[in-house]
């Protein structure tokens, strides 16, 4: 099924390159179906994660989206040869909620492969010597990775060297079905080996929930004289609190805006604290403190508005520019995006050697998680520097593209592989820092704030395509200004990256949890 994720990705660039040929005002509204499609998929991942963590499991959630796809593509098969387009909004809609379980499908095979991997390594190793360790650790990462590549490279190989695109487009989607219910079914073959997954007691979303209801009960509370005040529930109290104002407050420390939260911890005197806690009045000091390390995480994320812009950007307006120029072969586009993931993923490999070379000195400080979140911070710096870079590339091959009679889709490849190289760096710089920031018991949040940072980027295209559709976006891409947009994207990454730099040295980088002694996974994954 993996495989047909990126068929499917293609197959859409495919469609959209073709209604851009056709012209007739198909561009500002291809670029908002797409970026609607794409940002709802997102944000019902966010609901896939909930339901797969409290309720379901992954294998059940993951066995939903896969048939929801496929009935997407029936309807979308049966609706070529019917005049009504009801099937075809309703297989928009299914193959929306099916997309949204692709990155929970991609999170739970790179967790079997390191399972299965762990295992083995801990057979091998016998003498427990340092050195072997760090060498099986390097092996299992580099299978890990190499496992995670292989079934989007098959996926792009059946597309690149067979005769998928040179038929009609409701044979396309016919063959497109029969495809993903063939993986889907040799996905369900392998069930049993490891359907028996246990599934939380409380999700983070309901622990959130939880907490802030507890909050907003206690906020006509005075905040406390002392740490004695709060309920600890037999925790440690070690440097876990500072004083501010007339009361002592909990850390990590926190904006204005979220500072309430210490009131879900306040106990009242005349009620035992059990009781108070089983009508859901108090939360105890660790769960306010699991839930405050999130806050840092959700103000950094106002600083990607740029760069979830630009993501959405590749996904549409850079298909545009792609489907303009001259091809050798009708697969150029899927070249495109396979150079792109290639970008990426040696992006990764290079910061995880860099990674690796800084661990093996063995430095106290290399090896602390204070080491971890300056690093990630810094990674992800790269990344917005890429993406500002990767805007104006693309401004000045607008520039090229209007200006010359005849363009081959290879000038392109720059601003590609400098888009692969910003999503890997600064995505997977997020997933560290959000391990290495964010207290263990809510890390199963991260995939969900990377869509939900996506998500809302690919959302908010849309207002700036209305806004500018007529005048810098015409009915045409032969017609439009995409330099001036491409010119105002770079701008605005750049302005973003200046306070992403300011919240991440202001709030993220200068605290973490001082009790959560477990160092996090520095491997890259």
């Amino acid at each position: 099924m993996l495989q047909h994720c990126g068929i499917l990705g293609v197959l859409y660039y495919d469609g959209l390159l073709r209604r851009f040929e056709g012209g007739g005002g198909y561009l500002p509204i291809s670029a908002i179906l797409t970026n609607l499609q794409d940002g709802l998929s997102s944000l019902l991942f966010i609901f896939a994660s909930l339901i797969s963590e409290a309720y379901t499991g992954p294998v059940t959630m993951i066995t939903i989206c896969a048939a929801t796809s496929i009935e997407g593509l029936i309807l979308i098969w049966i609706s070529a040869y019917s005049e009504s387009s009801g099937a075809l909004y309703a297989a928009i809609l299914l193959l929306t909620i099916g997309k949204s379980g692709q990155t929970l499908l991609d999170s739970f095979l790179q967790n079997k492969v390191e399972e299965i991997l762990e295992a083995r390594e801990k057979i091998e190793i016998k003498d427990g010597s340092t050195e072997k360790q760090n060498e099986l650790d390097l092996i299992r990462i580099i299978l890990t990775n190499t496992w995670l590549l292989v079934p989007l490279v098959v996926g792009y190989v059946v597309i690149l060297f067979t005769d998928f695109f040179n038929q009609d487009y409701d044979i396309i989607f016919r063959n497109s079905a029969v495809l993903m219910g063939g993986c889907y079914l040799l996905f369900l073959f392998g069930s049993t080996k490891y359907r028996h997954e246990q599934v939380s007691d409380e999700s983070y979303f309901g622990k959130i929930f939880r907490i802030c209801k507890a909050a907003y009960g206690r906020r006509r509370s005075d905040y406390p004289a002392s740490e004695n005040g709060y309920y600890w529930k037999g925790n440690v109290r070690t440097n876990l609190c500072y004083v501010y104002g007339k009361g002592v407050r909990l850390k990590p420390r926190v904006p204005r805006l979220f500072r309430w939260l210490d009131k879900a911890a306040i106990l009242v005197p005349e009620v035992s604290p059990d009781t108070q806690e089983r009508d859901g009045k108090v939360c105890s000091v660790k769960e306010v403190r699991e839930v405050k390390s999130l806050v840092p995480m959700n103000y950094l994320c106002f600083s990607f508005f740029a760069y979830s812009l630009l993501v959405a950007t590749g996904n549409t307006f850079f298909v545009a520019q792609a489907s303009s120029m001259t091809t050798t072969n009708g697969y150029d586009i899927s070249k495109l995006f396979l150079i792109k993931v290639a970008a990426g993923k040696v992006s990764r490999f290079i910061c995880f050697l860099i990674m690796a070379g800084l661990r093996s000195k063995r430095t106290t400080y290399s090896t602390s998680k204070t080491f971890v979140v300056t690093t990630s911070i810094i990674r992800i710096g790269f990344g917005m520097v890429s993406a500002v870079i990767c805007c104006f590339v693309a401004w000045k091959m607008e520039f090229y593209r209007l200006y010359s009679l005849e363009v081959k889709i290879e000038a392109l490849y720059p601003q590609f592989i400098l888009l692969g190289m910003t999503e890997a760096l600064v995505e997977g710089g997020l997933t560290k820092l959000f391990h290495a920031h964010v207290a263990k018991s809510m890390w199963s949040f991260a995939d969900s704030y990377i869509e939900l940072v996506n998500g809302i980027g690919k959302l908010l295209l849309i207002p700036f395509v209305l806004a500018l559709r007529g005048s810098w976006l015409k009915e045409s891409i032969y017609t439009t200004d995409l330099n001036r947009f491409y010119l105002m994207l770079g701008i605005l990454n750049a302005a973003l990256l200046l306070v992403y730099g300011y919240y991440s040295f202001r709030y993220t980088y200068k605290e973490t949890c001082p009790e959560d002694a477990a160092q996090p996974d520095l491997e890259d994954k």
